[in-house]
């Protein structure tokens, strides 16, 4: 902390609480359905199931208090 100097410590430690709001905003908004496939036949079950399915696997991922997982971690184990 003392060679980087306090400007650039503080503007670090700015980003990275930046980054950590960004990845909670990311946990807690799914990204939308583009399309839905061609079999789907309840568009509003399908959303409703992809709500549950980024909540209970990304957000849990990317909030976990124990172990926390970067975003791009968090990806690789969604997938």
């Amino acid at each position: 902390r003392k060679r980087l100097g306090f400007e650039v410590w503080n503007a670090f430690v700015d980003l990275k609480e930046l980054l950590d709001e960004h990845n909670r905003i990311v946990a807690c908004e799914e990204p939308p359905i583009i399309e839905h496939s061609s079999c789907c036949t309840d568009n509003t079950a399908c959303f409703i199931d992809w709500r549950q399915l980024w909540w209970n696997s990304m957000a849990r991922f990317l909030l976990d208090g124990r172990n926390p997982q970067k975003f791009y971690d968090a990806i690789e184990r969604f997938q």
